[in-house]
């Protein structure tokens, strides 16, 4: 397999939407669950009230913590151009003008097939996003996810 994808640049809103599920998609059913508790026993005591306002400034403080990170006067590297090279040992990110990491497969711990993005995770919380728009053709990224599959790193369902 040898693969080069198309150069892309992600928008802040793109990384912000991205980066946010990420964060809130394991803590967002229980965060609900207590928000609901407390309105519902807003009526009983003023303490659940407060215990409701707390958990939504956590939240905001959240967003807040992940907009300045995105923020493009701090973090420049996000908004370069980006394009990846991949084969059967490497994953190869190119940023700019010749700027790259080269890294084997198998220090990659998974991967994630959403709608519209493969995120690759050569770690617990770092991830490279790589967009399917990217990618010459529906069936080279068909054949990339496949590799995926192959490789363990990406589970099937």
């Amino acid at each position: 397999m040898k693969i080069e994808t198309k150069s892309f640049r992600l928008s802040q809103k793109e990384y912000f939407k991205i980066i946010t599920w990420y964060n809130l998609k394991g803590q967002l059913l229980p965060l609900l669950i207590l928000l609901i508790i407390c309105v519902i026993f807003f009526f009983i005591s003023t303490v659940f009230l407060f215990l409701g306002i707390v958990i939504i400034i956590l939240l905001l403080l959240s967003f807040l913590i992940i907009w300045k990170r995105l923020n493009p006067k701090e973090n420049k590297a996000l908004y370069t151009d980006v394009y990846y090279l991949f084969d059967n040992d490497f994953a190869t990110i190119c940023w700019g003008e010749g700027c790259l990491s080269k890294i084997r497969w198998n220090y990659f711990t998974k991967a994630e097939n959403w709608q519209k993005y493969i995120l690759l995770f050569p770690q617990k919380n770092m991830f490279y996003i790589v967009p399917k728009f990217v990618f010459n053709s529906i069936e080279v990224c068909n054949q990339f996810i496949e590799f995926l599959k192959g490789d363990s790193l990406l589970k099937s369902g």
